[in-house]
């Protein structure tokens, strides 16, 4: 099977890693504008219409009209498909700045709008009913620019063709930001494992493998987890994998599930490293911050779990049921006992009940706890622009996004004008792909190496915001980076 992208699919994981190898090494290490910033090249890519329509040629003097035509663009095509406008639309107005001097990159921007490949399929399976139930499952192999796909699978009724295409999006920009040499991807299906027996998540993962297997494999498309498709999850999925009539599925080991099964704290760990630079940047630190998580899963407990011994204090988690608070804050004995409850489907109004902390059935925790951070960890637009005033009006710092795209853009807009710390997903929740770099090492390799990157990204991060102009915005500096990161690739330093 060729790679999508162009290349050829590697045959064993030895020459996968040696193919992730030589297009790191390939990447252009410079400006991003390159060898075509002349005067000649500028007036070039500018006299060039970056769109055709009704027989008229669309062409832009300025980054900022570029920006313009690409998201008119983006909305003409997709006008439904709002998630994706809004990424859209903001990174092209943080990435306008680079197209001034180099035009050309408007093109750049242009194709990476479009996804590589979109795959939707039926999954047929049967409940413990006997009733033949079917969902819909999705791959999208967004971009193959810096190597081969990867990224993670999601489990979720409300799962569509727009959402996938934001994920497909947002990972390949996570991605590309964290330096590994790995394109975008994303995928899953609107399959609710929460309501589950085990017997149906068993049926239902062979026949969503049974699926996908033709699209993905090592130095091709590599997974991860997300939400709905934790450990449990995603071992009945590698357990799938390893029964399928695939050269090498019965020897697949991790270079197909990244990070998720030997380190499946990562991203947990690697949005606190995040978090404890950032404030220590800034002449603050974590000890003794009262911190709002959001979520009860890995995500939410490894983030809490490390919070703890950074010396901060996470007050609160939360699922479907309601949330809990902890006033004087978790201590690791009690993530082991909600973990426990979770696995048995159990929520945390029954921990509540047990433990005997406090619960709350109804409301949000950003509007009803005051806390100094807030960690919201499940879904996208999970804290809106209300939610966004009431964490700013009960004295909240910063606000990490552990979810993808977990503020809305007017509750982004209320964090800025109100001066609190905002850190975006791409940035803050990338620890699983650094990690997914290590396997092979131990644990403790692993989990020193992801310190390290995620304190080093920070700084890039805020280095690139202020060289743009925009210091303090890390928002920005990560739109830009990788952005940057995308267009220096060889396949658009040729291709173009």
């Amino acid at each position: 099977m060729n790679h999508p992208g162009g290349v050829a699919a590697p045959e064993n994981e030895a020459e996968a890693v040696q193919q992730t190898q030589r297009v790191f090494k390939s990447l252009v290490s410079g400006d991003v504008h390159g060898s075509y910033k002349t005067k000649e090249n500028v007036a070039h890519w500018r006299k060039r219409p970056l769109f055709k329509r009704s027989g008229k040629n669309l062409t832009f003097t300025s980054g900022q009209e570029a920006a313009e035509l690409l998201v008119d663009e983006a909305r003409r095509r997709d006008p439904y498909q709002v998630d994706f406008l809004q990424c859209v639309q903001e990174v092209s107005q943080d990435v306008a700045v680079t197209m001034e001097g180099a035009p050309k990159l408007a093109w750049v921007f242009k194709q990476l709008m479009e996804p590589e490949r979109l795959v939707t399929f039926r999954v047929p399976w049967t409940d413990d009913n006997g009733n033949a139930r079917i969902n819909r499952g999705y791959r999208i192999q967004y971009s193959s620019a810096l190597g081969p796909y990867h990224g993670a699978l999601r489990f979720h009724p409300h799962l569509s063709h727009g959402a996938v295409r934001m994920l497909g999006w947002e990972q390949t920009l996570k991605n590309a930001l964290t330096g590994a040499p790995l394109g975008g991807s994303r995928g899953g299906s609107d399959f609710d494992p929460s309501n589950k027996s085990e017997h149906e998540i068993r049926r239902f993962t062979n026949a969503f493998m049974c699926e996908l297997v033709d699209f993905i494999g090592p130095g091709l498309d590599t997974l991860e987890t997300d939400l709905g498709v934790g450990s449990s999850v995603m071992a009945a999925l590698h357990d799938a994998y390893r029964h399928m009539d695939v050269e090498g599925a019965a020897d697949a080991n991790s270079s197909l599930f990244g990070a998720c099964e030997v380190f499946p704290e990562a991203s947990g760990f690697g949005s606190v490293y995040f978090a404890q630079r950032a404030l220590e940047v800034r002449g603050e630190s974590l000890q003794d911050k009262r911190c709002l998580i959001s979520g009860s899963g890995t995500l939410a407990r490894s983030t809490a779990l490390k919070l703890i011994e950074k010396g901060a204090k996470p007050i609160t988690l939360s699922d479907d049921s309601g949330f809990i608070v902890a006033e004087n804050g978790f201590v690791p004995g009690d993530l082991e006992n909600i973990a426990q409850i979770k696995k048995s489907k159990g929520s945390l109004k029954e921990y509540a009940r047990l433990a005997n902390v406090q619960f709350f059935g109804s409301g949000s925790q950003w509007e009803q706890v005051k806390g100094d951070i807030a960690f919201p960890s499940v879904i996208q637009s999970e804290i809106n622009t209300d939610d966004a005033t009431l964490l700013a009006d009960n004295g909240c710092l910063a606000v990490f996004e552990n979810a993808d795209r977990a503020c809305t853009p007017n509750a982004q807009t209320v964090l800025d004008d109100r001066g609190l710390l905002f850190a975006p997903s791409k940035a803050v929740n990338c620890g699983s792909v650094i990690a997914s770099t290590h396997v092979g090492e131990s644990r403790e390799e692993m989990d020193k190496a992801l310190s390290e990157r995620m304190a080093e990204l920070h700084d890039e991060i805020a280095e690139t915001a202020s060289r743009y102009g925009h210091p303090g915005d890390l928002q920005a500096g990560a739109n830009l980076l990788s952005f940057i990161r995308i267009a220096n690739s060889p396949m658009y330093t040729t291709e173009i």
